[in-house]
């Protein structure tokens, strides 16, 4: 279970819950009673924080949504045992869910496929049917764009997380998209050295620029800083409450009757002799 809660400076009247029930920091937040009936469950399926609720309430599912949901419990419990159900375009993006394209390749979308970090070897397979445009902003997709430059596109290169792309980016400022730039948390240095050019509805979702949005919170987009994860922080009171009940539970399980009867066997001693409680 996660233990998070709001730093400090984020107005909680400002949150959009439809965008934070996708933020994968806000699932205890979400599940707090005063939070629970203002879920978005469509946003909430696509969450990968959120399996065990939505195991718990499959009716509730939104399968495109889920499709596109990188948790490995979504992918093996829920996905791959209603495969009738998946949108398969979204699952072509899926990095979780590569089983299930590779028993499926006849239903692939190559475009979302071309960004899945983790289909390199079906890309590499199938180089005839690769999206440039969408590899470009594939983190485990360099060499093959180094060795295609003519064949990137700018705009999604912007967003490639890869410090090689980052430092293509940093040399052709001229190319960069600043929108889509401005979402990438690896690009922080750039968008720092460049002010003037931030945009402030994307950077919103940047997990890193929350130092940068905090000075600036007149710009500040709230449904856009709603989906971002670095809005929240550890809840330490909480995290410490809920060590001390953990504790008390595992004192009790080990102090409980039956198990220290099965000590008195093996050690061939009563309860008394094992208190140390003689008159």
């Amino acid at each position: 279970m996660q233990f998070m809660r709001l730093k400090p400076w984020i107005d909680k009247s400002k949150i959009d819950f439809e965008w934070l029930s996708d933020n994968p920091n806000a699932v205890s937040f979400l599940e707090e009673p005063d939070n629970w009936f203002n879920i978005n469950w469509n946003m909430l399926s696509g969450n990968p924080n959120a399996f065990h609720i939505l195991n718990n309430y499959p009716d509730k599912i939104n399968w495109f949504y889920l499709s596109a949901n990188t948790s490995n419990d979504v992918v093996q419990t829920i996905l791959e045992k209603n495969t009738a159900k998946i949108d398969w375009s979204r699952l072509s993006s899926n990095s979780s869910a590569i089983k299930l394209i590779e028993e499926n390749l006849d239903k692939i979308d190559w475009d979302y496929l071309s960004a899945n970090k983790n289909a390199i070897h079906i890309l590499e397979q199938n180089k005839e049917k690769i999206s440039w445009t969408y590899l470009s902003k594939n983190p485990n997709t360099l060499h093959l764009l180094e060795q295609n430059p003519d064949k990137i596109c700018w705009s999604f290169l912007s967003a490639n997380t890869h410090p090689k792309a980052i430092k293509l980016l940093e040399n052709n400022l001229d190319k960069i998209n600043w929108s889509c730039l401005c979402m990438n948390p690896s690009a922080i240095n750039i968008i720092e050295a460049n002010p003037h050019k931030i945009k402030w509805e994307q950077l919103c979702v940047n997990e890193n620029a929350l130092h940068i949005l905090e000075k600036n919170q007149d710009k500040i987009v709230w449904k856009f800083l709603s989906l971002n994860s670095g809005i929240f922080e550890y809840d330490y009171q909480k995290i410490k409450q809920r060590m001390v009940i953990l504790r008390e539970e595992l004192i009790a399980s080990f102090y409980h009757y039956d198990r220290l009867e099965h000590f008195n066997s093996l050690n061939a001693c009563s309860l008394e002799d094992f208190f140390g409680c003689h008159s």
